[in-house]
């Protein structure tokens, strides 16, 4: 299944779509908010379904063999516990890292607070904040959840696998740390679940609180919110708190999901369909 398809097929695939659209760009000028948002179809939409059901087809497999309801009762109440948390874990993280940067490189802290220009049309805006919320977590999850940690645990070993695939979903975001302990996260959940679903619905919810932040910078929650320098300090103590608090949390949680036989000395990841796992 996702062990005999090819990760850099798709990263070769994607690459090509991507500077051919580009080279586009420079011969047909677009506005900068169209060609922002016809980059990010093609790059997290188009080739990933063109991808992904071309090797579904080939293998005689269909996407609900990965992607399921039955059965989420069971895991959804964590799924939502971890939405919390893992929110917590990343604005206080954010905390952290511009307090180690701002003294020794106050230029990469100023960027660090910069806030990420959004589209100024309503429909553009609209429509590159549905991107971020859907397209994107759906194709990440079956990128690096689905085919690299499938690829590496099978070559490595289950841990090979996550670390590698978490490594580089961080670096693929700016946040590299905090994507990368996320990807830890949700790749936990997805050996857990044997279910897309899960870091699915895990992924569009805390990309969903980061881009209604995005779009319309709130205050809340005040007591840890990094806005300006001055926050830094001024807000020093609740930030160590929640980031304490939320990382023991974090880990006693993949602590739990790492106890389960998905454990076993066997190096290949046994990804079973609802059939098989008597669902």
């Amino acid at each position: 299944m996702f062990q005999k398809m090819k990760f850099r097929y798709i990263v070769g695939i994607t690459l090509t779509v991507y500077l051919s659209m580009v080279y586009a760009t420079t011969v047909f000028p677009l506005s900068e908010d169209l060609e922002a948002v016809l980059l990010s179809v093609a790059v997290y939409g188009i080739v990933p379904f063109w991808f992904f059901t071309y090797q579904f087809r080939l293998q005689n497999v269909s996407v609900s063999t990965f992607v399921f309801t039955d059965g989420a009762e069971r895991w959804l109440a964590s799924v939502i516990g971890l939405i919390v948390l893992s929110i917590a874990f990343t604005l206080s993280l954010f905390w952290l890292q511009l307090y180690v940067f701002l003294p020794v490189s106050p230029d990469w802290a100023a960027y660090l607070l910069e806030p990420i220009a959004l589209p100024e049309d309503p429909i553009y805006l609209a429509i590159t904040i549905g991107l971020l919320i859907f397209l994107e977590p759906v194709a990440e999850e079956f990128i690096f959840r689905g085919v690299l940690l499938s690829r590496m645990a099978m070559k490595t070993s289950r841990w090979g696998g996550i670390l590698v695939s978490s490594l580089l979903f961080g670096l693929a975001h700016d946040d590299i740390i905090g994507s990368f302990l996320f990807g830890i996260i949700l790749a936990l959940v997805y050996l857990k679940t044997r279910n897309l679903l899960a870091p699915i619905l895990l992924h569009i919810f805390y990309n969903a609180f980061f881009a209604l932040t995005m779009a319309y910078a709130p205050a809340w929650p005040e007591a840890i919110r990094i806005q300006e320098a001055a926050d830094i300090a001024e807000k020093a103590m609740p930030n160590a708190i929640v980031l304490a608090v939320s990382t023991l949390l974090l880990g006693l949680f993949a602590f739990w999901l790492a106890k389960e036989e998905v454990w076993k000395k066997n190096r290949s990841v046994v990804f079973m369909n609802k059939k098989s796992q008597g669902r």
